[in-house]
């Protein structure tokens, strides 16, 4: 059920998609209709001993006898319908994927992080399902295993009834016929019902041992996975205040393995980040930077943002320190 996992991020998982297991929040329906089936004809089958010993009884008080040569052809015909039913059960441990996808990206940034854990937490919660789905039929297709040999021990019987029916000359014309579809047709019907519930519910139960690694596989790695720290790396459009003044400037946050590192672009010229600290925990930011390049009216002076992201990671408010002119800018950026 579900293409083999090679990396949580798979642009499509190999864990994917055929009866819609999960999807639909049941399997098989098709043969579990057929599991039914079984249930009422193995019953009826232990009734029909009670009719062959009827006949018996029958014969030795001199009633009428009464045939039944289309009850045998009727219980064929269902049993070749349940065999039908089981190798037509579709065991395919893909499913329909699509609502749990996620991209690497998604995962890293902060801001959907929460909803990128939740989608991987909801696919590794239906791979339970799919388990727990494929066990309940493996689990069926044993009770038809079951009941088939509880059948064969009624035919059994049956069949040395029949035998000491056309003993009696009167009426051995009569169910010779009867005999003939229960030790040929009828057992025959049944035995092609037991070999192929024996071998679907060996394949059920591989498929169900293929789920059991991909949930192991994907939930270990989401529990390595969300212990990492989200990154807030990206564009910002920020704006500032005070003094009067107001303005605009783009902040692009780039994140690499010694931390983070930013350009500020102002209308009137770029400078690069001369430090920058991010405390994802504490949701804090703080970056030093040199004076913007003429014809800044900055002159030199170096300045420090300390601002704070909000808990959804989309905005970050805060204010802007200039060191040797003691000024302070309010400032508020939102991630593109």
């Amino acid at each position: 059920m579900r293409k083999l996992l090679v990396g949580i991020f798979a642009v499509t998982y190999v864990l994917a998609s055929s009866t819609e297991i999960v999807a639909e929040g049941e399997l098989y329906k098709t043969v579990l209709r057929g599991i039914n089936a079984a249930r009422k004809t193995s019953e009826e089958l232990f009734d029909d001993v009670l009719y062959v010993q009827k006949t018996l009884n029958n014969i030795k008080e001199h009633k009428a006898l009464e045939a039944r040569t289309d009850r045998w052809k009727s219980l064929v015909k269902n049993y070749n319908q349940l065999e039908i039913s089981i190798k037509g059960l579709v065991v395919d441990s893909s499913y329909n994927d699509q609502q749990f996808k996620v991209s690497p990206e998604e995962f890293i940034a902060c801001e959907t992080r929460g909803s990128a854990v939740a989608r991987l937490r909801d696919q590794v919660r239906a791979l339970g399902t799919a388990v727990d789905d494929a066990e309940y039929v493996a689990d069926q297709l044993a009770g038809i295993i079951s009941e088939s040999s509880a059948a064969g021990d009624a035919l059994d019987v049956i069949t040395k009834l029949y035998e000491q029916l056309i003993k009696v000359p009167i009426v051995r014309e009569k169910f010779q016929w009867e005999w003939f579809d229960v030790e040929t047709n009828v057992r025959g019907s049944l035995g092609n019902v037991r070999v192929a519930a024996g071998q679907k519910r060996k394949k059920v139960l591989a498929e169900r041992d293929l789920l059991l690694i991909k949930k192991k596989n994907l939930d270990g790695n989401l529990r390595d996975l969300v212990k990492t720290e989200c990154s807030i790396a990206g564009i910002w459009d920020g704006s500032w205040h005070g003094s009067g003044e107001s303005g605009t400037y783009i902040l692009t946050l780039s994140r690499e393995r010694a931390g983070y590192s930013c350009v500020m672009k102002y209308p009137n010229g770029s400078v690069a980040c001369d430090l920058i600290e991010v405390s994802i925990g504490e949701h804090r930011v703080r970056i030093a930077r040199s004076a913007l390049p003429p014809p800044s009216k900055e002159r030199g002076s170096k300045s420090v943002f300390e601002l704070y992201i909000s808990p959804d990671y989309r905005t970050m408010l805060g204010d802007q320190l200039y060191l040797n002119q003691g000024n302070i800018l309010k400032n508020d950026l939102r991630k593109r």
